[in-house]
Protein backbone atom coordinates (compact mmCIF):
# COMPACT_ATOMS: atom_id res chain seq x y z
CA UNK A 1 0.00 0.00 0.00
CA UNK A 2 2.77 2.52 0.63
CA UNK A 3 3.80 2.16 -2.98
CA UNK A 4 0.27 2.93 -4.11
CA UNK A 5 0.21 6.14 -2.07
CA UNK A 6 3.45 7.27 -3.68
CA UNK A 7 2.04 6.52 -7.13
CA UNK A 8 -1.14 8.41 -6.36
CA UNK A 9 0.83 11.41 -5.09
CA UNK A 10 3.05 11.36 -8.17
CA UNK A 11 0.00 11.08 -10.40
CA UNK A 12 -1.65 14.04 -8.68
CA UNK A 13 1.49 16.12 -9.01
CA UNK A 14 1.73 15.34 -12.70
CA UNK A 15 -1.94 16.13 -13.23
CA UNK A 16 -1.65 19.46 -11.41
CA UNK A 17 1.50 20.36 -13.37
CA UNK A 18 -0.13 19.38 -16.67
CA UNK A 19 -3.31 21.28 -15.82
CA UNK A 20 -1.30 24.39 -14.96
CA UNK A 21 0.56 24.25 -18.25
CA UNK A 22 -2.70 23.91 -20.15
CA UNK A 23 -4.52 26.75 -18.43
CA UNK A 24 -5.63 29.76 -20.50
CA UNK A 25 -2.61 31.88 -19.56
CA UNK A 26 0.12 29.32 -20.02
CA UNK A 27 -1.56 26.96 -22.45
CA UNK A 28 -2.03 29.25 -25.42
CA UNK A 29 0.01 28.52 -28.54
CA UNK A 30 1.87 31.80 -28.23
CA UNK A 31 3.08 30.95 -24.73
CA UNK A 32 4.24 27.41 -25.56
CA UNK A 33 6.33 28.35 -28.59
CA UNK A 34 9.49 30.34 -28.24
CA UNK A 35 9.07 33.91 -29.34
CA UNK A 36 11.43 34.76 -32.15
CA UNK A 37 12.06 38.41 -32.65
CA UNK A 38 14.02 39.92 -35.46
CA UNK A 39 16.21 42.86 -34.63
CA UNK A 40 14.88 46.02 -36.13
CA UNK A 41 17.22 47.82 -38.47
CA UNK A 42 18.92 50.64 -36.68
CA UNK A 43 18.54 53.72 -38.80
CA UNK A 44 21.82 55.16 -39.95
CA UNK A 45 22.60 58.49 -38.38
CA UNK A 46 21.95 61.22 -40.84
CA UNK A 47 25.13 62.96 -41.88
CA UNK A 48 25.53 66.40 -40.38
CA UNK A 49 24.74 68.98 -43.10
CA UNK A 50 27.66 71.19 -42.04
CA UNK A 51 30.08 68.26 -42.33
CA UNK A 52 28.66 67.39 -45.74
CA UNK A 53 29.14 70.98 -46.91
CA UNK A 54 32.69 71.17 -45.58
CA UNK A 55 33.67 67.89 -47.21
CA UNK A 56 32.10 68.97 -50.50
CA UNK A 57 34.07 72.24 -50.41
CA UNK A 58 37.29 70.40 -49.61
CA UNK A 59 36.67 67.97 -52.48
CA UNK A 60 36.41 70.90 -54.88
CA UNK A 61 39.87 72.18 -53.94
CA UNK A 62 41.26 68.62 -54.01
CA UNK A 63 39.96 68.22 -57.55
CA UNK A 64 41.47 71.56 -58.56
CA UNK A 65 44.89 70.45 -57.28
CA UNK A 66 44.61 67.17 -59.20
CA UNK A 67 43.66 68.67 -62.56
CA UNK A 68 45.88 71.73 -62.22
CA UNK A 69 45.35 75.20 -60.92
CA UNK A 70 47.47 78.33 -61.11
CA UNK A 71 48.63 80.30 -58.08
CA UNK A 72 46.17 83.15 -58.52
CA UNK A 73 43.14 80.85 -58.83
CA UNK A 74 44.34 78.70 -55.95
CA UNK A 75 44.66 81.73 -53.68
CA UNK A 76 41.13 82.86 -54.53
CA UNK A 77 39.76 79.37 -53.99
CA UNK A 78 41.53 79.09 -50.62
CA UNK A 79 39.95 82.33 -49.39
CA UNK A 80 36.48 81.04 -50.33
CA UNK A 81 37.24 77.56 -48.97
CA UNK A 82 38.45 78.84 -45.61
CA UNK A 83 35.44 81.12 -45.22
CA UNK A 84 32.94 78.37 -46.07
CA UNK A 85 34.58 75.57 -44.08
CA UNK A 86 35.17 77.76 -41.02
CA UNK A 87 31.41 78.49 -40.99
CA UNK A 88 30.66 74.77 -41.28
CA UNK A 89 33.15 73.88 -38.54
CA UNK A 90 31.47 76.35 -36.17
CA UNK A 91 28.27 74.28 -36.44
CA UNK A 92 29.90 70.91 -35.75
CA UNK A 93 30.29 69.41 -32.29
CA UNK A 94 33.80 68.51 -31.16
CA UNK A 95 34.63 65.16 -32.72
CA UNK A 96 37.21 63.23 -34.70
CA UNK A 97 35.30 64.16 -37.87
CA UNK A 98 35.60 67.87 -37.08
CA UNK A 99 39.30 67.40 -36.38
CA UNK A 100 39.93 65.66 -39.71
CA UNK A 101 38.09 68.40 -41.60
CA UNK A 102 40.16 71.01 -39.75
CA UNK A 103 43.41 69.19 -40.57
CA UNK A 104 42.49 69.01 -44.26
CA UNK A 105 41.60 72.70 -44.35
CA UNK A 106 44.83 73.65 -42.58
CA UNK A 107 46.87 71.65 -45.08
CA UNK A 108 45.25 73.34 -48.08
CA UNK A 109 45.91 76.73 -46.47
CA UNK A 110 49.52 75.69 -45.74
CA UNK A 111 49.95 74.78 -49.41
CA UNK A 112 48.97 78.33 -50.31
CA UNK A 113 51.56 79.63 -47.84
CA UNK A 114 54.26 77.36 -49.31
CA UNK A 115 53.35 78.37 -52.85
CA UNK A 116 53.53 82.04 -51.92
CA UNK A 117 56.90 81.56 -50.18
CA UNK A 118 58.40 79.86 -53.22
CA UNK A 119 57.12 82.26 -55.90
CA UNK A 120 60.42 83.96 -56.74
CA UNK A 121 62.71 80.93 -56.91
CA UNK A 122 60.31 77.97 -57.17
CA UNK A 123 61.81 76.73 -53.91
CA UNK A 124 61.98 77.42 -50.18
CA UNK A 125 64.89 77.31 -47.78
CA UNK A 126 63.92 75.69 -44.47
CA UNK A 127 66.07 78.01 -42.38
CA UNK A 128 63.59 80.82 -43.11
CA UNK A 129 59.93 81.17 -42.19
CA UNK A 130 57.40 79.98 -43.23
CA UNK A 131 59.45 77.09 -44.64
CA UNK A 132 60.83 76.24 -41.17
CA UNK A 133 57.35 75.82 -39.70
CA UNK A 134 56.02 73.97 -42.75
CA UNK A 135 59.02 71.62 -42.85
CA UNK A 136 58.51 70.69 -39.18
CA UNK A 137 54.90 69.88 -39.94
CA UNK A 138 55.26 68.08 -43.31
CA UNK A 139 58.86 66.77 -43.34
CA UNK A 140 59.69 67.79 -46.91
CA UNK A 141 62.34 66.07 -48.98
CA UNK A 142 64.96 68.47 -50.24
CA UNK A 143 68.63 69.14 -50.83
CA UNK A 144 71.02 70.02 -48.02
CA UNK A 145 72.56 73.48 -48.43
CA UNK A 146 75.89 74.94 -47.35
CA UNK A 147 74.12 77.56 -45.24
CA UNK A 148 72.10 74.94 -43.42
CA UNK A 149 68.60 73.67 -43.83
CA UNK A 150 67.02 72.13 -46.88
CA UNK A 151 66.26 73.62 -50.24
CA UNK A 152 62.74 72.39 -51.01
CA UNK A 153 61.32 72.69 -54.50
CA UNK A 154 57.85 74.18 -54.76
CA UNK A 155 56.38 71.15 -56.54
CA UNK A 156 57.73 68.81 -53.84
CA UNK A 157 56.31 70.99 -51.06
CA UNK A 158 52.89 71.32 -52.72
CA UNK A 159 52.65 67.62 -53.54
CA UNK A 160 53.60 66.68 -49.97
CA UNK A 161 51.11 69.06 -48.38
CA UNK A 162 48.28 68.18 -50.78
CA UNK A 163 48.84 64.48 -50.11
CA UNK A 164 48.43 65.10 -46.36
CA UNK A 165 45.28 67.14 -47.04
CA UNK A 166 43.82 64.35 -49.19
CA UNK A 167 44.45 61.76 -46.47
CA UNK A 168 42.60 63.86 -43.91
CA UNK A 169 39.79 64.46 -46.41
CA UNK A 170 39.53 60.71 -47.08
CA UNK A 171 39.34 60.02 -43.33
CA UNK A 172 36.66 62.66 -42.88
CA UNK A 173 34.69 61.22 -45.80
CA UNK A 174 34.89 57.70 -44.33
CA UNK A 175 33.72 58.96 -40.93
CA UNK A 176 30.86 60.88 -42.49
CA UNK A 177 29.73 57.80 -44.43
CA UNK A 178 29.65 55.51 -41.37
Amino acid sequence: MPHNKILVILFCLCAVTFAASCSDDAGSVENRRPIITRPTATPLPTPHPAAQNAIKSLRRIATATEVGVNFRDYGTRIIDLKTDVDEDLAQLPESQLKQEITFALDAYVDANTAWNASLQNDCMLTIFEPATRLHKKYKFRGEETEVGGLLVRKDVALHTIWEVARKHLEKATEMQNQ
